[in-house]
């Protein structure tokens, strides 16, 4: 275990080692200095990421616009609850194709620092400083609506992980701090809890999971999903699936 982490001298914004443009107040905006951010950025996501091939896709910024349900932390882990765009965006199609009513619900996934030896989180001054933040205020409980997950991101330091998390939160009491918090954990390692299926299955049925998980994963007779993510995009490829498994839709809809 370290003596200390790397993420507890952190005075900056900029120590956060991710690429990041602020100008100073009353300093005019430098689009050119944002489109090199913007190149460095892009490349900074593509490192590879140290967790498990199952993990990967809920980390390294690909839970990007989803809602924070809360934030819990423990002795033994710090849980990052998510409510995922990813499943909604699924579940608003399947509802348009099946002619069903969408009832508002929330679809978790569960991001899992494990063995935390440093855990803060700051919003940052016009300057960069950074400033507490309480992570208890960061939660809802009311589908799609509230902070916003952004982008995370890694570092390796002493054997261990530091994980980085930007989250869009504006509050009015905020005053002239950042909307974005900065969680930082120094941890053993990384995992993901995909409690989608289950939330897809209580509230729309196994048949609503069959499809879920063929949007994902595929199946015998189907690739997975490879369109955009995106409001009607995947209204295609769920048309297919419930012809191919005969479900049956709504009688408005069954033209």
């Amino acid at each position: 275990m370290p003596k200390s982490s790397w993420l507890a001298k952190a005075k900056t914004v900029h120590d956060l080692g991710h690429p990041v443009y602020l100008p100073e107040p009353g300093q005019a905006w430098d689009d050119a200095r944002q489109d090199r951010v913007d190149t460095k950025w892009s490349e900074f996501i593509k490192r590879p990421l140290p967790v498990s091939e199952t993990d990967a896709p809920f980390f390294g910024t690909r839970m990007h616009d989803s809602w924070v349900m809360g934030i819990n932390q423990t002795p033994e882990k710090v849980t990052v609850r998510l409510d995922s765009i990813e499943a909604d965006i699924f579940v608003i199609d399947l509802c348009a194709e099946l002619g069903i009513e969408r009832i508002p619900s929330q679809w978790p996934v569960e991001l899992i620092c494990h063995q935390p030896v440093y855990v803060r989180a700051a919003r940052h001054d016009p300057y960069g400083n950074l400033r507490f933040e309480d992570t208890r205020k960061i939660r809802s409980a009311v589908p799609q609506t509230g902070d916003e997950f952004l982008y995370d991101w890694f570092f390796e330091q002493d054997g261990r992980i530091q994980w980085i998390a930007e989250i869009c939160s504006i509050r009015p009491e905020r005053g002239k701090l950042s909307m974005a918090v900065y969680l930082m954990v120094d941890c053993a390692r990384c995992t993901a809890l995909d409690l989608r299926g289950n939330a897809i299955e209580k509230v729309y049925g196994q048949n609503a999971r069959t499809i879920w998980n063929e949007v994902l994963r595929g199946s015998d007779d189907c690739t997975p999903y490879q369109g955009i993510w995106a409001f009607g995009r995947m209204r295609e490829f769920i048309r297919g699936r419930i012809d191919r498994h005969g479900f049956e839709r709504s009688p408005r809809n069954k033209d």
